[in-house]
């Protein structure tokens, strides 16, 4: 999973990125914090179904871990772990 975000305040907006079985599916995603970290991210309209992931943002270490639930129509499809990462791109300055 790779995911592009731009924040303004507590909440911020970009685009996530997945590859399963082969198949790579790119999101728009909105996300906020809640509480000290504490973050919940929803990707946009997907093809495969509604994704929401949990996860707690550690700033010692710039990353978020937590977990996500797919559904479709309502249902509970897949549920799992993730880890974000924060790179440095060239396009940032320190």
């Amino acid at each position: 999973m790779i995911a592009d975000f731009t924040s303004s305040g507590r909440s911020f907006t970009g685009t996530v990125s997945a590859t399963q079985e082969g198949e790579t599916i790119q999101c728009t995603a909105n996300g906020k914090q809640k509480g000290r970290s504490n973050v919940k991210i929803r990707p946009g309209p997907c093809d495969i179904g509604v994704i929401v992931l949990h996860g707690k943002f550690d700033p010692s270490n710039d990353t978020i871990m937590g977990h996500f639930v797919l559904t479709r129509r309502g249902r509970k499809v897949r549920t799992g772990t993730f880890t974000l990462i924060r790179v440095a791109s060239a396009s940032r300055t320190p």
